[in-house]
């Protein structure tokens, strides 16, 4: 594997072809290909590639994202230097949010071998929370065309981080849904009720 890549993994392929970051139409019967995720480790020092949420909870959380090398609740990158902080630029507000980051991707070159069914996504970073209060997750949402569009199937989540000052692994693995285009990969913060700070966080 490379570094600052991600990849399709198929379990159906022989040993030393499962994963492939390069060519959609492999000579195995599902489709490997890298996802065009833009800034994965947030090396830039930045969000660029990534949109911010408006608060899912809509109770007026302001979004806070940002690229960080520490902060409150998280002393260091999990690799190089920078990760992702929902507390990066001030206070998010009292009361429960959640609020995070997304990009939204692009997979309509492999729609064929998607609409067989038989296509698979698999996702993994780290993530942190703060222990006993705030919450980490990814999250995956399929569209049926390249931008805009209307939702296909349900939203997948992985586990959650849960703990302060720990990188915790979190991962999606799931077949896309038969007609889907693009899927949106979402980074999330739930705040809980306690404080006005999103104590969250993710890398590579």
């Amino acid at each position: 594997l490379t570094t600052n890549t991600s990849y399709w993994f198929d379990p159906n392929c022989t040993t030393g072809k499962q994963w492939n970051s390069l060519n959609p139409n492999c000579s195995c019967s599902i489709t490997r290909t890298s996802l065009p995720i833009v800034n994965p480790g947030f090396e830039t020092g930045d969000t660029t590639g990534w949109t911010k949420t408006g608060d899912l909870l809509g109770t007026g959380g302001v979004n806070q994202w940002g690229a960080v090398t520490s902060i409150y609740a998280m002393s260091g990158a999990s690799s190089g230097v920078y990760f992702a902080s929902g507390r990066a630029t001030g206070t998010v507000g009292s009361g429960p949010h959640v609020t995070g980051l997304y990009q939204r991707l692009d997979v309509s070159s492999c729609a064929s071998q998607i609409d067989t069914g038989n296509v698979t996504v698999n996702v993994r970073g780290v993530g942190h929370g703060e222990s006993g209060q705030d919450t980490a997750n990814m999250r995956i949402v399929f569209y049926n065309t390249a931008s805009g569009g209307t939702q296909v199937g349900s939203n997948i989540d992985s586990n959650f981080a849960t703990q302060s000052d720990v990188w915790t692994s979190l991962s999606i693995r799931a077949k896309i849904p038969s007609g889907t285009r693009s899927l949106e990969l979402m980074l999330l913060g739930n705040k809980v009720s306690v404080g006005v700070y999103n104590d969250t966080g993710f890398d590579r």
